[in-house]
């Protein structure tokens, strides 16, 4: 008599389904299979979900979650097909760290020159008002920290910055501020062989100053760079009666106090 062979239907076997994770640096990953069978990943390597499938069923891979703590955007390659006589184990997850733009808006610029810089590095150049985005951008969980490299100047500003530190989450940095103001400067000088009372200055025709004794003099008025200065003689000392004349009582504020008006 020969022998009998029996073979099994592969139709009515099931096999397991899974794959690989690379490049998975974050935590909280959930795959799922179909729209029933989540599955956590903890780390990179190969996995396998829980239970099989019969011969003939259609399964796709979804990512459930993505991870966070740096946020990552996990795809999956190979992800539909149909179950026929093996194993699947093809399924491959590949994930990258998010990374996002750092920037925010200056404010009160006047000046030109001013360039910020990233984390001591990555300088940016600021010729206008509103918004700058630096040209690197950061991973999801990596620290940022704005500075102003060089002040502008012409007219020379100071820039101070606010919500410049902290830690990239899951969007792009927008809160930086900038803000850049201009410093007032006085006018002033020096009075040489006073004698009389009653000498009154006048700079630009209206903030008046009365001068009792030689030395310097400041005007109580400051102004900013840019602006001009015209120092004049409103009214000219008495007992004694004297003349006086003045020097280098003209010009523009450029970035610093002006002391250099003589009265003689």
């Amino acid at each position: 008599h020969g022998d009998i062979v029996v073979r099994g239907d592969p139709s009515s076997r099931s096999f397991s389904l899974g794959g690989t994770v690379n490049g998975l640096a974050g935590s909280g990953l959930t795959l799922q299979l179909n729209t029933d069978v989540p599955l956590p990943i903890h780390s990179n390597g190969s996995f396998t979900f829980p239970g099989s499938l019969p011969s003939g069923t259609s399964y796709q891979v979804s990512v459930l979650q993505q991870p966070s703590g740096p946020q990552q955007r996990c795809t999956v390659a190979n992800a539909r097909g149909m179950i026929a006589s093996t194993n699947v184990a093809n399924v491959r997850v590949t994930c990258a760290v998010q990374a996002y733009s750092v920037g925010g808006v200056v404010t009160g610029l006047m000046g030109s020159g001013l360039v910020l810089q990233n984390n001591g590095a990555d300088p940016l150049n600021i010729t206008a008002n509103g918004t700058f985005v630096f040209a690197e951008p950061l991973a999801s969980g990596a620290t940022y920290n704005v500075s102003v490299r060089t002040q502008p100047d012409d007219p020379r500003q100071a820039c101070t910055i606010s919500r410049g530190r902290g830690t990239v989450g899951a969007s792009h940095v927008t809160t930086i501020i900038v803000n850049c103001t201009t410093s007032d400067f006085t006018v002033g000088g020096t009075v040489r062989d006073l004698e009389g009372s009653g000498l009154v200055l006048r700079n630009n025709g209206g903030d008046e100053l009365t001068v009792d004794a030689n030395g310097p003099f400041v005007f109580d008025t400051t102004l900013p760079p840019g602006a001009s200065y015209d120092v004049a003689l409103a009214e000219q000392p008495r007992g004694p009666r004297q003349t006086c004349n003045i020097s280098n009582a003209s010009g523009v504020i450029s970035d610093r106090n002006i002391t250099n008006v003589t009265v003689r």
